[in-house]
């Protein structure tokens, strides 16, 4: 004979760990998400200042060009 009132049925096992694996996944794909958001964030802020380093040096040598006019 089997009790169906036992502490712990299997398909309530299951599906709390399935819950708990679940609630991890999203915190651990949370967390790679806002990493790669941060490092993504830190390429374009270099990208940028390389653009202005640039453009000021253009600047400089139009600056230049006209006083040699």
């Amino acid at each position: 004979m089997t009790s169906t009132n036992t502490i712990f049925h299997f398909g309530d096992i299951f599906f709390t760990i399935v819950f708990l694996l679940l609630v991890i996944l999203f915190f651990v794909s949370l967390t790679l998400f806002l990493k790669s958001r941060s490092g993504n964030q830190k390429k374009q802020i270099v990208q940028t200042q390389q653009i202005e380093q640039k453009l000021d040096r253009i600047i400089d040598l139009l600056e230049n060009e006209k006083k040699l006019k």
